[in-house]
């Protein structure tokens, strides 16, 4: 009966997972050490017993940060200070220590309500901790965000192209008004250069045609 009551007990918390936020990413110091911030929303009066842990994604490991919790076989070292607390929020700095090139991972938080009951969790998203100087930087940013020189070219060459046709295409368009236009003169006037010779004359029957 027990250990069915455990069991509901932590799929109710599971079900009843608070948020957790933590930073996007840090770098590791020189001296081989890395610090990472961690909040939760949580209301002081239920969170009595709250224990705190680090997961490495790639490396597929966890450290304890509490101090009561932690244990010398740890894969790594963590400690945590609190920044602020408050009746409904919870932030702190985890610091992780002797850090080295194979140690960069994605560290995600893990915070646990053990007391009162029931238990709740709730887990961040992970922060990137790299060697400091593979942290992209706002100079990276701006060189990232500048286009391709020879794309540059391509659209410069293709808007004068279509510049060019765009031009050709009206010109045709007038030389080929005038045209008509000179067209459609040239008929009128022959009109009316046949109208004028039957006005004088042209049109009339020959006098032998008048004969009785």
């Amino acid at each position: 009966m027990l250990p069915g009551l455990l069991l509901l007990a932590l799929c109710l918390g599971h079900l009843k997972a608070f948020k957790v936020v933590q930073s996007q990413r840090v770098p590791i110091t020189s001296g081989g050490m890395a610090s990472l911030s961690c909040s939760y929303e949580i209301p002081l009066s239920e969170a009595k017993e709250v224990h705190v842990f680090l997961h490495r994604v790639l490396h597929n490991d966890t450290t304890s940060c509490d101090k009561s919790t932690g244990t010398s076989v740890d894969p790594f070292n963590c400690a945590m200070s609190s920044q602020e607390q408050n009746s409904t929020h919870s932030s702190f700095t985890l610091t992780i220590e002797n850090l080295k090139k194979d140690d960069e991972d994605v560290y995600i938080c893990k915070v646990e309500k053990r007391k009162p009951f029931p238990y709740e969790d709730g887990v961040g998203v992970g922060t990137l901790v790299l060697i400091a100087a593979q942290l992209p930087n706002e100079c990276d940013k701006v060189l990232e965000m500048q286009p391709d020189p020879l794309l540059v070219t391509v659209a410069v060459i293709a808007g004068i192209l279509l510049l060019y046709s765009v031009a050709i295409s009206v010109s045709w368009g007038l030389v080929e008004t005038r045209r008509r236009a000179a067209m459609k003169l040239d008929n009128n006037s022959e009109y009316m250069d046949m109208r004028k010779g039957l006005a004088n004359g042209g049109g009339r029957r020959p006098d032998h045609w008048c004969a009785t």
